[in-house]
Protein backbone atom coordinates (compact mmCIF):
# COMPACT_ATOMS: atom_id res chain seq x y z
CA UNK A 1 0.00 0.00 0.00
CA UNK A 2 1.34 3.40 -1.11
CA UNK A 3 0.87 6.24 1.59
CA UNK A 4 1.49 9.84 0.34
CA UNK A 5 1.83 12.63 2.93
CA UNK A 6 2.26 16.36 2.57
CA UNK A 7 4.17 18.65 4.50
CA UNK A 8 4.13 22.38 3.97
CA UNK A 9 6.23 25.03 5.32
CA UNK A 10 4.76 28.40 5.96
CA UNK A 11 6.71 31.81 5.77
CA UNK A 12 4.49 34.67 7.07
CA UNK A 13 5.25 38.03 5.88
CA UNK A 14 3.58 41.06 6.72
CA UNK A 15 2.80 43.68 4.26
CA UNK A 16 4.40 46.07 6.66
CA UNK A 17 7.27 44.09 7.29
CA UNK A 18 8.24 43.97 3.62
CA UNK A 19 11.46 46.07 3.78
CA UNK A 20 12.67 43.95 6.17
CA UNK A 21 12.27 40.85 4.26
CA UNK A 22 13.89 42.35 1.15
CA UNK A 23 17.05 43.48 3.35
CA UNK A 24 16.99 39.96 4.87
CA UNK A 25 17.25 38.25 1.20
CA UNK A 26 19.98 41.20 -0.38
CA UNK A 27 21.74 40.34 2.78
CA UNK A 28 21.80 36.27 2.11
CA UNK A 29 23.74 37.83 -1.15
CA UNK A 30 21.83 35.09 -4.13
CA UNK A 31 23.30 35.24 -7.58
CA UNK A 32 19.70 36.68 -9.22
CA UNK A 33 20.43 39.42 -6.23
CA UNK A 34 23.70 40.16 -6.38
CA UNK A 35 23.25 40.57 -10.31
CA UNK A 36 20.12 42.89 -9.63
CA UNK A 37 22.49 44.64 -7.48
CA UNK A 38 25.29 44.89 -10.07
CA UNK A 39 22.84 46.35 -12.74
CA UNK A 40 21.66 48.96 -10.26
CA UNK A 41 24.92 50.20 -9.99
CA UNK A 42 25.34 50.54 -13.83
CA UNK A 43 21.95 51.94 -13.84
CA UNK A 44 22.61 54.63 -11.18
CA UNK A 45 26.13 55.18 -13.22
CA UNK A 46 24.13 55.64 -16.26
CA UNK A 47 21.68 58.50 -14.59
CA UNK A 48 24.51 60.34 -13.25
CA UNK A 49 26.58 60.33 -16.99
CA UNK A 50 22.15 61.50 -17.89
CA UNK A 51 21.98 64.57 -15.18
CA UNK A 52 25.72 65.65 -16.13
CA UNK A 53 24.44 65.74 -19.78
CA UNK A 54 21.31 67.74 -18.82
CA UNK A 55 23.85 70.26 -17.03
CA UNK A 56 26.21 70.59 -19.78
CA UNK A 57 23.01 71.19 -22.27
CA UNK A 58 21.84 73.85 -19.68
CA UNK A 59 25.51 75.22 -19.82
CA UNK A 60 25.21 75.83 -23.63
CA UNK A 61 21.14 77.27 -23.33
CA UNK A 62 19.65 74.32 -24.52
CA UNK A 63 16.96 73.30 -22.08
CA UNK A 64 15.24 70.33 -23.88
CA UNK A 65 16.93 67.77 -22.19
CA UNK A 66 16.58 69.58 -18.71
CA UNK A 67 12.59 69.22 -19.73
CA UNK A 68 12.58 65.80 -20.93
CA UNK A 69 14.52 64.63 -17.50
CA UNK A 70 12.54 66.72 -15.07
CA UNK A 71 9.22 64.97 -17.17
CA UNK A 72 10.58 61.67 -16.58
CA UNK A 73 11.21 61.30 -12.73
CA UNK A 74 7.69 63.17 -12.77
CA UNK A 75 6.11 60.70 -14.60
CA UNK A 76 8.23 57.95 -12.87
CA UNK A 77 7.42 59.20 -9.02
CA UNK A 78 3.45 59.54 -9.66
CA UNK A 79 2.39 57.66 -12.56
CA UNK A 80 4.68 55.20 -13.18
CA UNK A 81 4.05 54.06 -9.48
CA UNK A 82 0.49 53.54 -9.87
CA UNK A 83 1.00 52.10 -13.59
CA UNK A 84 3.15 49.90 -11.68
CA UNK A 85 0.73 48.48 -9.36
CA UNK A 86 -1.91 47.78 -12.21
CA UNK A 87 0.22 45.86 -14.12
CA UNK A 88 0.40 43.82 -11.20
CA UNK A 89 -3.46 43.65 -11.08
CA UNK A 90 -4.18 42.95 -14.89
CA UNK A 91 -1.37 40.33 -14.19
CA UNK A 92 -3.65 38.37 -11.57
CA UNK A 93 -6.79 39.13 -14.04
CA UNK A 94 -4.40 37.10 -16.58
CA UNK A 95 -4.03 33.82 -14.53
CA UNK A 96 -7.90 33.72 -13.56
CA UNK A 97 -7.71 35.59 -10.47
CA UNK A 98 -10.89 37.92 -9.90
CA UNK A 99 -10.87 38.40 -6.12
CA UNK A 100 -7.62 40.60 -6.49
CA UNK A 101 -7.61 44.09 -4.76
CA UNK A 102 -5.61 47.51 -3.97
CA UNK A 103 -3.83 48.15 -0.62
CA UNK A 104 -2.03 49.96 1.10
CA UNK A 105 -0.27 49.18 4.60
CA UNK A 106 -1.17 52.02 6.96
CA UNK A 107 0.94 55.07 7.90
CA UNK A 108 3.39 53.90 5.43
CA UNK A 109 3.40 54.89 1.18
CA UNK A 110 3.40 50.97 0.53
CA UNK A 111 1.29 49.99 -1.82
CA UNK A 112 0.16 46.70 -2.94
CA UNK A 113 -2.08 44.41 -5.07
CA UNK A 114 -3.19 40.86 -3.83
CA UNK A 115 -6.11 38.55 -4.01
CA UNK A 116 -8.45 37.79 -1.03
CA UNK A 117 -8.54 33.94 -0.86
CA UNK A 118 -7.21 32.92 -3.95
CA UNK A 119 -4.10 31.08 -3.86
CA UNK A 120 -1.46 30.94 -6.69
CA UNK A 121 1.29 28.82 -7.76
CA UNK A 122 5.17 29.73 -8.36
CA UNK A 123 4.49 30.24 -11.42
CA UNK A 124 1.54 32.52 -11.76
CA UNK A 125 3.17 34.08 -8.69
CA UNK A 126 6.45 34.73 -10.62
CA UNK A 127 5.15 36.08 -14.29
CA UNK A 128 2.48 38.35 -11.77
CA UNK A 129 5.43 39.78 -10.32
CA UNK A 130 7.87 40.30 -13.19
CA UNK A 131 5.41 41.35 -15.84
CA UNK A 132 5.75 45.52 -14.77
CA UNK A 133 9.36 44.99 -15.24
CA UNK A 134 9.61 42.80 -18.57
CA UNK A 135 6.43 45.51 -19.85
CA UNK A 136 7.35 48.68 -18.91
CA UNK A 137 11.41 47.89 -20.18
CA UNK A 138 10.12 47.05 -23.48
CA UNK A 139 8.02 49.73 -24.17
CA UNK A 140 11.07 51.96 -23.16
CA UNK A 141 13.09 50.34 -25.82
CA UNK A 142 10.99 50.03 -28.08
CA UNK A 143 10.27 53.42 -28.16
CA UNK A 144 14.08 54.41 -28.18
CA UNK A 145 14.94 52.22 -31.15
CA UNK A 146 11.79 52.78 -33.43
CA UNK A 147 13.00 56.80 -33.03
CA UNK A 148 16.17 57.09 -33.31
CA UNK A 149 16.08 60.02 -30.88
CA UNK A 150 19.26 60.60 -28.89
CA UNK A 151 17.28 63.04 -26.80
CA UNK A 152 14.68 60.65 -25.87
CA UNK A 153 17.01 59.07 -23.56
CA UNK A 154 16.61 61.88 -21.18
CA UNK A 155 13.16 60.33 -20.42
CA UNK A 156 13.31 56.81 -21.29
CA UNK A 157 16.60 56.04 -19.33
CA UNK A 158 15.45 57.38 -15.90
CA UNK A 159 12.17 56.16 -16.24
CA UNK A 160 13.70 52.53 -17.09
CA UNK A 161 16.16 53.11 -13.78
CA UNK A 162 13.10 54.44 -11.42
CA UNK A 163 10.91 51.13 -12.88
CA UNK A 164 13.83 48.77 -12.09
CA UNK A 165 14.20 50.30 -8.45
CA UNK A 166 10.54 50.01 -8.21
CA UNK A 167 10.83 46.17 -8.78
CA UNK A 168 13.52 45.02 -6.29
CA UNK A 169 10.63 43.78 -3.93
CA UNK A 170 9.50 41.70 -7.02
CA UNK A 171 12.75 40.29 -7.94
CA UNK A 172 13.45 39.83 -3.79
CA UNK A 173 10.33 37.70 -3.79
CA UNK A 174 10.81 35.71 -6.86
CA UNK A 175 14.59 34.86 -5.23
CA UNK A 176 12.97 33.82 -2.71
CA UNK A 177 10.16 31.18 -4.47
CA UNK A 178 13.35 30.14 -6.64
CA UNK A 179 15.25 28.86 -3.19
CA UNK A 180 12.30 27.36 -1.82
CA UNK A 181 11.40 25.83 -5.67
CA UNK A 182 8.90 27.17 -7.60
CA UNK A 183 6.81 24.26 -8.80
CA UNK A 184 6.08 23.55 -4.90
CA UNK A 185 5.68 26.93 -4.08
CA UNK A 186 1.72 27.99 -2.62
CA UNK A 187 1.20 31.74 -2.40
CA UNK A 188 -1.68 33.52 -0.70
CA UNK A 189 -2.81 36.59 1.44
CA UNK A 190 -5.30 36.77 4.36
CA UNK A 191 -5.24 39.85 6.72
CA UNK A 192 -2.56 41.66 5.70
CA UNK A 193 -0.21 38.94 5.26
CA UNK A 194 1.62 37.25 2.38
CA UNK A 195 1.09 33.53 3.51
CA UNK A 196 3.95 31.80 1.22
CA UNK A 197 4.04 27.41 1.72
CA UNK A 198 6.42 25.23 0.06
CA UNK A 199 4.90 21.39 -0.29
CA UNK A 200 7.25 18.80 -0.65
CA UNK A 201 5.57 15.33 -1.05
CA UNK A 202 7.39 12.00 0.81
CA UNK A 203 6.15 8.70 -1.03
CA UNK A 204 5.80 5.99 2.05
CA UNK A 205 5.91 1.83 1.36
CA UNK A 206 3.95 0.16 3.38
CA UNK A 207 3.74 -3.68 3.21
CA UNK A 208 0.01 -4.79 3.37
CA UNK A 209 -0.77 -7.70 5.36
CA UNK A 210 -3.80 -9.54 5.83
Amino acid sequence: MHISTIKMRIRKIKHSEVHAFINERFNRKSKLLKSYSFVEKIQILLLLLIILKVLVSCYFQSYLPLFLFGSSIFFSFSILIFLHEVIHYFGYLIVGKRDVYFGKVKKEKIFYVTTRTSKLNGYEYIFILMLPFILISLVCIFFAIKYHNIELYFFTIPVLVCNYSFSKGDFTFSDYLIQIGISTSRLWNNDNTIFIGNSTSELKTEKATK
